[in-house]
């Protein structure tokens, strides 16, 4: 399989794959060796139609978050794409963009299924809504003729807001066990920041100090 849950992240959690998702899902997940993700698997399986809940809208904004953040590093390893080490950067990030809107959307199928705590959804919204601003002004630099440098700020400006911080909060209020168990929900964040304030000051080492601001923000 591809995407965020590979095949040994379901045979290291047997147990917990198929109380959360039943034999079917696990069976395929095992078997599955086309280039398939988990997700489309659940799709297959139809586990998006076994719904008892309403799912909260608040998922999807942060779903949509994740994925415009990985539409503006696929945009930036276009602008790069003769300057290899930094193509390969932003590809990168976007790819990881891409896990994390995939496993926001497994937290969604959890929710759907009455798996989800409720929370103070009220601050998050609003830490949503100043997320959304952000990623709008980055979309609308696109277009310029930033440096590499203005770049590089604009990625740490982005990752240094909320948007990492809503990723955990909503991974926390999902109320079912592989969220708690999946390796790839407990290290998306630290990887991925990881991953920034190591490549940022090899790209640009005059960014290095500015590194630090990349924290998980909620």
């Amino acid at each position: 399989m591809v995407g965020a849950i590979r095949r040994l992240e379901v045979l290291s959690h047997p147990l917990v794959t198929i109380e959360c998702f039943g034999w079917v899902v696990f069976f395929r997940a095992v078997f599955t060796w086309q280039d398939r993700t988990f997700l489309s698997l659940l799709n297959t399986a139809k586990v998006f139609q076994r719904t008892t809940m309403p799912v909260p809208e608040f998922i999807g904004r942060c779903v949509a978050l994740e994925q415009r953040a990985m539409w503006i590093y696929r945009s930036l390893a276009v602008r790069y794409s003769r300057v290899g080490d930094v193509r390969d950067f932003f590809n990168q990030l976007a790819d990881q963009e891409e896990v994390h809107a995939e496993l926001l959307e497994l937290c969604r199928v959890a929710a759907s299924r009455g798996r989800w705590r409720q929370q103070n959804l009220d601050a998050w919204q609003r830490s949503a809504a100043d997320t959304e601003g952000l990623l709008a002004e980055a979309e609308r630099r696109l277009d310029g003729r930033d440096s590499l440098a203005d770049s590089l700020r604009l990625v740490i400006r982005m990752e240094s807001s909320q948007i990492n911080g809503l990723f955990m909060n909503v991974v926390n209020a999902t109320d079912a066990r592989f969220a708690k168990v999946y390796s790839a929900f407990c290290n998306a964040v630290r990887d991925h920041l990881g991953y920034l304030q190591e490549q940022i000051p090899i790209l640009e080492p005059s960014l290095a100090a500015e590194c630090d601001q990349l924290q998980v923000r909620s």
